[in-house]
């Protein structure tokens, strides 16, 4: 079988466990919680992360990821030596994520499977992602800098331990605006395809048959109608903040009039990057 992957990236609170459950509704399509396999065993420094000698401290963070979401069967490290290098680690991550799409695949025999991997922060990693030999896709989504902002501040001051640590305001710009202007590196390239997260809420299916079209495959009114049910499956224990995407409503939330003052609005508008995300509306 030949394996097919997408990586779902972006700043986070974006909406990209909504996206990811509709896409993952598709009948050809196969998902998993966020492994962030590249963030938590490459340096955030593309430099750093190129020289580093991978080993079994490494291995371990991939292996219980495997355990813990029934995945204890693949052997990823089988072939590798003790110590490898950034490429040839890498290889191994992109290796393990297709054992994953072939073992949570219902067919595993057909050549029309894709793997949808969605963990935001991947999009610092994807030079290390795009290795020679291996054809990727990626989605990105994007949503207004100001609303972003605000679901990250209150998500990380109401769980602090799972995001490791609390996020003052002037954090949660610098965040989306540097997500964005990595995003905006790749926005030529014919191997990435962006959506929006308000026109994703506003007309769905024009969205979902935008990326069906991308990926080559049939739409499906299943994307639209029971991501609900798969969103779920795709969450993690403790990942409360996600809970909302397991209703089928596609209403929009105003966390940002609702737990803001006027001034800290302001403040927000003022020094978040100044982009018009209609240019990415299909």
């Amino acid at each position: 079988m030949k394996t097919n992957r997408i990586f779902l990236v972006g700043c986070p609170r974006s909406g990209t466990t909504l996206l990811q459950s509709m896409v993952a509704s598709h009948s050809h399509i196969v998902s998993f919680p966020e492994t962030h396999f590249f963030s938590e065993t490459l340096s955030i420094n593309p430099l750093l992360r190129r020289i580093k000698l991978y080993g079994p401290g490494s291995r371990n963070f991939i292996n219980d990821f495997l355990i813990e979401h029934g995945y204890s069967d693949i052997r990823p490290f089988s072939d590798l030596p003790p110590l490898c290098t950034h490429s040839r680690w890498c290889k191994a991550l992109l290796h393990t994520i297709d054992e994953m799409i072939l073992a949570a695949s219902e067919d595993p025999q057909s050549n029309n499977i894709w793997g949808l991997e969605k963990t935001p922060r991947h999009l610092f990693y994807i030079s290390s992602i795009q290795q020679e030999g291996y054809q990727n896709k990626f989605l990105h989504i994007l949503r207004s800098g100001p609303d972003v902002v605000a679901s990250l501040y209150l998500a990380t001051q109401n769980y602090p331990k799972q995001w490791g640590g609390s996020r003052s305001i002037k954090k949660c710009i610098s965040w989306w605006n540097n997500s964005i202007k990595e995003s905006l590196k790749y926005h030529d390239d014919p191997n990435h395809l962006f959506a929006t997260y308000e026109q994703l809420l506003k007309n769905p299916q024009t969205v979902l048959q935008s990326i069906c079209n991308y990926m080559e495959i049939d739409y499906q009114e299943k994307m639209t109608e029971d991501f609900h049910n798969r969103a779920e499956a795709l969450t993690k224990e403790g990942e409360e903040w996600k809970q909302r995407n397991s209703k089928q409503s596609l209403s929009k939330s105003n966390k940002l009039k609702q737990h803001f003052d006027d001034e800290t609005i302001a403040y927000i508008k003022k020094n978040i990057l100044s982009i018009d995300l209609t240019q990415f509306h299909h």
